[in-house]
């Protein structure tokens, strides 16, 4: 809250006690709406009122369907079905390419160790297993 009412000038003199009566406030005031990136401030009908947008992402237990879910009315983006998101969901080849030059690595070694997924046509690179062969595998990789 501090760091709105310090990005915010608009927000300076606002008296709110949460992040979520913040967020009304201010847009109540500015008439911007947010990005979302925390699943509590979901909850209730007055976050419709200030949220434009909202993004999660990792391994969530969703309720689509149930009435009391706080979440409903959303678009999934999954590994089985990422749609357009495909290449924002881990490194491409393209990607993988440039560290594997900057880190003197032989593509062929890398796709051998850690083929990563076939998203629709993208092929994608878990990135914490790129970055882990990256940096911590034998240069020569012989094994």
């Amino acid at each position: 809250m501090w760091e709105l009412r310090e990005s915010i000038p608009e927000a300076a003199a606002l008296e709110a006690v949460s992040l979520p009566d913040m967020l009304a406030a201010i847009n109540k005031v500015t008439e911007r709406k947010f990005i979302n990136l925390l699943r509590g401030l979901f909850k209730g009908a007055h976050s419709t009122e200030f949220i434009y947008l909202a993004y999660l992402t990792g391994i969530l237990p969703i309720k689509k369907i149930k009435t009391q879910s706080a979440l409903n009315n959303f678009d999934e983006f999954t590994m089985l079905d990422a749609k357009t998101l495909a290449p924002y969901i881990g490194f491409t080849k393209n990607e993988v390419a440039g560290l594997r030059q900057s880190y003197g690595r032989n593509f062929s070694e890398v796709k051998r160790w850690y083929d990563g997924y076939l998203l629709g046509t993208e092929h994608i690179y878990n990135p914490t297993a790129v970055v882990s062969l990256m940096m911590w595998a034998p240069i020569k990789m012989t094994w």
